[in-house]
């Protein structure tokens, strides 16, 4: 299945779709000290199709990393282990640049509120309780990786891009499917200086915009898509309803001396922004919640919304 480019006239097929096919099954690192629940662990994603790789902690974990840094959809961790623990790992992940989007999820006991927000912080995708519910574990890593290929595709299509967009200083698109959103997303980064660290922030609010915007799918209504792994067909579905076919979302560009500002509105009845600018330990064991506050925390340097939450804008500064 191919769509165009809205600032292409040439067809391209979508970055996910495409990284989907390129490696079907989830490759895990599963970093746990326990010997028994490591290979518990690794039973449950094994039977849930995933390949998994495992390390008795931190230190071996890193040098999975180290040698191949590509090959893994996500990274799940314990946080307390002898030598590299979790949050070491975190870090040496996050600093490493083509790993710094890279999903970690956090296995804990009973962690402390300011112990999952310090993670979060520090770039954890998620945490999960012990003990784990198979369920859940599973739903969370397909969460995670397909945020992870999705990140991986739009930085390839990042790259393949002809030079664009470099000498305008204002620009407006509309677009209308979240295919088109991935497709601006890759497109627009490019016209800052870090282009792969923007890319997942500015596609998460540009799909926001759609999903949550135009289509109206709210928090817990999505949270039981996820689970019943029916989000994409619901989507296609409101796509064509008579009440959401015309609705356009819009994504203005402006580049000044000082950066880059990017201003996203929809048609839908707005949202309260608030507790999603922050991370809330009462979402962290959620399978999905965390994007706006992600982009905030590691994609832009500012980020505010507006009217009632329809209008998103997105600041990138130049560095002096």
């Amino acid at each position: 299945m191919h769509r165009r480019d809205p600032c292409n006239n040439d067809p391209v097929t979508s970055p996910i779709k495409a990284s989907h096919h390129a490696r079907l099954r989830i490759r895990v690192l599963l970093v746990e000290d326990d010997p028994d629940l490591r290979e518990a662990l690794a039973l449950i994603l094994g039977t849930a199709e995933m390949d998994v790789v495992p390390a008795k902690d931190g230190a071996e974990a890193w040098k999975s990393l180290e040698a191949d840094p590509l090959s893994f959809d996500t990274v799940i961790t314990d946080r307390i282990m002898p030598k590299v623990d979790g949050m070491e790992l975190l870090g040496r992940i996050k600093a490493r640049h083509e790993l710094a989007l890279l999903p970690v999820i956090i296995l804990t006991v009973a962690a402390q509120p300011q112990q999952m927000v310090e993670g979060i912080d520090a770039g954890a995708y998620a945490y999960l309780s012990k003990p784990v519910d198979a369920d859940v574990l599973v739903s969370m890593i397909r969460s995670a990786a397909a945020d992870w290929r999705h990140v991986q595709g739009l930085n390839r299509h990042i790259r393949s891009d002809a030079e664009t967009l470099t000498l305008a200083r204002q620009a407006r698109f509309e677009y209308r499917s979240p295919d088109q959103a991935m497709g601006l997303a890759a497109l627009l980064a490019k016209t800052c200086p870090d282009p792969d660290r923007v890319v997942m922030g500015l596609s998460e609010l540009l799909v926001n915009a759609i999903e949550h915007g135009n289509l109206e799918i709210g928090y817990d209504e999505k949270s039981r898509l996820l689970q019943t792994e029916s989000w994409q067909d619901e989507i296609e579905r409101r796509l064509v309803l008579p009440e959401y076919t015309e609705r356009v979302a819009s994504v203005e560009i402006e580049r000044t001396g000082d950066g880059v500002s990017f201003t996203i509105r929809d048609q839908g009845s707005g949202f309260a922004p608030e507790k999603y600018l922050e991370i809330d330990p009462a979402r962290v064991f959620d399978a999905h919640g965390r994007g706006i506050a992600m982009a905030r925390l590691l994609s832009f340097d500012e980020l505010r919304y507006e009217e009632d939450g329809r209008c998103a804008v997105a600041t990138v500064r130049v560095n002096d």
